[in-house]
């Protein structure tokens, strides 16, 4: 293991203030080439980072614009970004690993490989894979199918490519409506720094938190952007790995390790907790032992006791009532909520008010209602997407319900049209095209249905998305669960769609409904979520984030607990 000399900087510098322990002073001023933390929660190694950061610029002159801090989570990467405020002014690139190929794919045409950037979101791959069943039943029913496509998806993100006749199909539906996988954006960006289509070595220095969250192939991308005359960091701790449903790689730390042994590297290892009280850094070990970890226990150094204290109620609907009753009783601190589903994140923000938000971006479209009033607005802004047009012909002839199979059938009969979106709608409006099939009807009718929408949708923008969002659409009861929750998504797509209007970050339609798509299938913020009292978000989503205050809700106590009479199971509330 390679090892720092002194520190050459002198104890008052401001990026040495506050500093406690020498694992942490390696971090900040260490000038070896390549290095890997391995540092468990609350073990500073963020706020250490920063300072990295502000030495760099402010200590040895290091130019901002070549300097990119990554990570996996939108949520860490809003939290580096607050905390590198003025060193991104100055032109240092904060962002997630995603993004950064995402703005690299747009700067560099070539490497896109003649595919658009118009991304398949979720709810946009049914359909795909029914008209695959159409025509090859070798690869079984649907649920079969997306097990086929998420296997698929995760050899993209592995780097474990194979030749299939599963992903040829794929591949010749996304081409022929004229989209990609979102999937597809980082390998597409790592080939192409590899073979030069993107220039490689953009950055001086490279920073990188939460390593182990990175899929192989982010991890693989890291490399290339780094130019050698500066620093490759990266910091994590495969213990805390936890998006193995994302098809993260945790293994990546040791081999990032083994790959760069005699290249340099320093090995920094942070196992003190400064951020947590004692009463939490034992519920955290406690949790962690659960899991069989490979490291130490946690080392509580934070000087307090730190309370953890567990609530319990009988039923679902007390939780969220007594929750929202105590979150308002205490209206000027902030809170961090976490939630294992959207229901109880919802119910709760409705009954806490504008104090809450919540973080649930890509279920926006889960409704069908939502899902149809997003398919009308893309076509609405780009009557040639034909994956919109896909979407809006699978529904139910004046209803937003899916039809069986999404119409797969009567689509069938003219998948192959080498017409635009919109000439095929008016095709089969005006029965100038012959179709065949089971939901044939369906098709008809839809056709009509956009033609006559489209004849009377305002020309004003804001007008646009008043009518495509408008959460009146909406006729069911309120005491419905899934009335409320597509009205909640039709209100957050109309007010965002709005605000980029009024701030001029969106001049048109089209421009509202990629930045809302791309927002969508990439999890990151619908909302900036900085200045909001109470945040509501999964326990995956939030990874990364810290509050003084945290709440873990929608627990379940196991029969037979010490707090529970034997034989019961009631609510249990976890309050940091």
């Amino acid at each position: 293991m390679t090892t720092t000399t002194k520190s050459e900087f002198s104890p008052e510098s401001p990026w040495l203030e506050g500093v406690e322990g020498d694992a942490a002073l390696q971090l900040i001023t260490s000038s070896a080439p390549i290095m890997r933390v391995l540092a468990g929660p609350g073990t500073g190694k963020t706020f250490s980072l920063q300072l990295r950061v502000s030495r760099l610029i402010h200590g040895e002159g290091q130019d901002a614009t070549k300097i990119f801090v990554g990570t996996f989570t939108r949520a860490i990467t809003a939290d580096l970004a607050n905390a590198l405020e003025e060193q991104v002014e100055q032109g240092i690139e904060v962002s997630t690993i995603h993004s950064l190929a995402y703005k690299l794919i747009r700067q560099h045409p070539a490497a896109r490989q003649n595919r658009p950037l118009r991304f398949l979101l979720n709810v946009e791959t049914e359909p795909m894979l029914y008209d695959i069943g159409v025509t090859h039943s070798q690869f079984g029913n649907q649920r079969e199918r997306a097990q086929l496509l998420r296997q698929l998806i995760a050899d993209l993100v592995k780097r474990d490519l194979i030749e299939h006749e599963f992903s040829g199909e794929v591949d010749r539906w996304i081409r022929l409506h004229g989209a990609m996988l979102i999937d597809q954006v980082v390998p597409l960006v790592t080939e192409a720094l590899k073979n030069s289509d993107i220039p490689a070595g953009g950055f001086d220095h490279v920073i990188i938190d939460e390593y182990q969250d990175l899929t192989a192939c982010e991890q693989e991308l890291v490399e290339p952007i780094w130019s050698t005359n500066g620093s490759l960091v990266v910091l994590g701790d495969d213990d805390q790995s936890i998006y193995s449903f994302r098809y993260n790689y945790p293994e990546g730390m040791k081999e990032f390790a083994t790959r760069h042994e005699g290249d340099g590297l320093l090995n920094i290892e942070i196992p003190d907790n400064r951020r947590s009280g004692k009463g939490i850094v034992d519920f955290a070990n406690s949790v962690i032992a659960e899991s069989g970890p490979t490291k130490p226990p946690l080392v509580q150094r934070f000087q307090h006791d730190g309370d953890v204290t567990r609530l319990h109620w009988e039923s679902e609907g007390e939780e969220i009532e007594g929750l929202a009753k105590m979150l308002n009783s205490r209206s000027q601190d902030p809170f961090l909520v976490l939630v294992p589903r959207r229901f109880i994140g919802t119910r709760l923000q409705e009954k806490i008010g504008p104090d809450a938000k919540t973080s649930f971006n890509q279920q926006l479209l889960s409704q069908p209602l939502a899902s149809e009033r997003f398919s009308l607005a893309s076509l609405i802004a780009n009557p040639n997407d034909r994956v919109s047009l896909r979407s809006w012909l699978g529904l139910k002839g004046s209803e937003s319900e899916h039809a069986q199979d999404w119409n797969c059938e009567a689509y069938a009969s003219i998948i192959d049209l080498d017409f635009s979106g919109s000439d095929i709608l008016n095709a089969l409006s005006d029965g100038s095209v012959k179709i065949s099939g089971t939901g044939k009807a369906n098709l008809l009718s839809r056709a009509k249905m956009f033609t006559q929408i489209q004849a009377q949708m305002p020309a004003d923008l804001e007008e646009q998305v008043m009518v495509l969002f408008d959460p009146n659409l909406v006729t069911s009861s309120t005491d419905d669960e899934s009335s409320r929750w597509v009205r909640h998504d039709l209100e957050t797509l109309q007010t965002l769609s709005l605000r980029m209007i009024r701030s001029v970050s969106a001049a048109n339609l089209s421009a509202i409904v990629d930045s809302l798509r791309y927002r969508i299938g990439t999890n990151l913020p619908i909302e900036n979520e900085a200045d909001t009292r109470v945040r509501i978000m999964t326990l995956h989503s939030a990874k990364g984030l810290q509050s003084d205050n945290v709440i873990i809700a929608g627990g379940i106590a196991k029969d037979g607990a010490s707090e529970c009479p034997a034989g019961f199971a009631p609510r249990v509330l976890i309050i940091f």
